[in-house]
C-alpha cells in the first residue's frame, strides 16, 4: 500500500511540475496532503497541514505530539491594558451597585 501511494504522489508531482506542496496548485495540494497523511497513516502517525502546506504537528501513534509548529499556533499573550479596562469597568459598576442600595435604603 505504501508504495502505491508514493506511486501517486511522485505521478501529482510530475503533472503539477512543482516538488514544493507550497507551489502546488491548490487541486494538487490538496490531492498530495491527503496521500502524504495516508502515507503517515501506514506507520500510525497522525500529521495534519495548514492551509498552505505546511506542516502543524505531528502526532506518534498514541497520541504524542513529536512536531509541533510554533509559527502558526496561537500564542495567548496577557494584555495589561485590557485587564485594566475590565477592572475598571467591573469597580465602576460596583460602585453603582452601592450606591443604589444605598438610596433604596434611605427610600
Amino acid at each position: 500500500k505504501k508504495e502505491d501511494l508514493l506511486q501517486e504522489l511522485k505521478t501529482i508531482a510530475n503533472l503539477e511540475k512543482e516538488n514544493s506542496i507550497k507551489h502546488m496548485s491548490i487541486d494538487g495540494r490538496e490531492i498530495a496532503i491527503s496521500l502524504l497523511k495516508n502515507i503517515y497513516d501506514v506507520y500510525g502517525i497522525n500529521i495534519s497541514f495548514s492551509l498552505d502546506g505546511e506542516i502543524q504537528n505531528v502526532n506518534d501513534p498514541f497520541g504524542n505530539p513529536i512536531y509541533q509548529n510554533d509559527e502558526k499556533m496561537l500564542k495567548m499573550e496577557f494584555q495589561v491594558i485590557h485587564l485594566a479596562v475590565v477592572l475598571c469597568i467591573n469597580l465602576i459598576l460596583f460602585g453603582l451597585s452601592i450606591l443604589i442600595s444605598r438610596k433604596a435604603k434611605c427610600q
